[in-house]
């Protein structure tokens, strides 16, 4: 009636990075705010020392254009499609320019909320323990001592 219970073999199985995919199997999520604003200045800084110089020299070879007639239909359609081309890596250039500031500047406010909740957190901390320190026998909010009934 039962099927004997047999394991799936290796080759069969999903890759080891999608075997635990969809369970959380942590703890805690911590967050480093200091390193996400290093990360984020080193990302910027990369764009514009190591991409800028390359892109506008790319720009530059990709801005001249061949024309879009020519006596022969296949040529005229390879220049339709090089001029295409030239106007989607022009637009992707730009892109990837402006889109590594907008992420490492993303970063960088994310990275600034996180120290301003840390912040906050603590001297909520701070504020629950001196409460807590306060709140004893004799003390205002404690009540009266029982051994003293004062």
């Amino acid at each position: 009636m039962f099927e004997e219970f047999r394991m799936i073999p290796t080759e069969d199985r999903d890759p080891d990075r999608l075997r635990d995919y969809g369970h959380m199997a942590f703890a805690a999520v911590e967050a480093d705010p200091h390193a996400m604003t290093e990360y984020a200045a080193r990302w910027k800084a990369d764009a514009d020392h190591d991409y800028a110089p390359h892109a506008a020299g790319v720009v530059s070879a990709m801005i001249e254009t061949l024309g879009t007639e020519s006596p022969f239909s296949e040529l005229e359609q390879f220049l339709k499609a090089h001029g295409r081309a030239q106007e989607v890596t022009l637009r992707n250039i730009q892109g990837y320019a402006a889109g590594t500031h907008a992420l490492a500047t993303a970063a960088a406010e994310i990275a600034a909320r996180f120290r301003e909740s840390d912040e906050a957190a603590r001297s909520r901390i701070g504020a629950a323990g001196s409460e807590l320190g306060t709140a004893g026998p004799g003390s205002r909010r404690g009540g009266a001592d029982p051994a003293t009934g004062s």
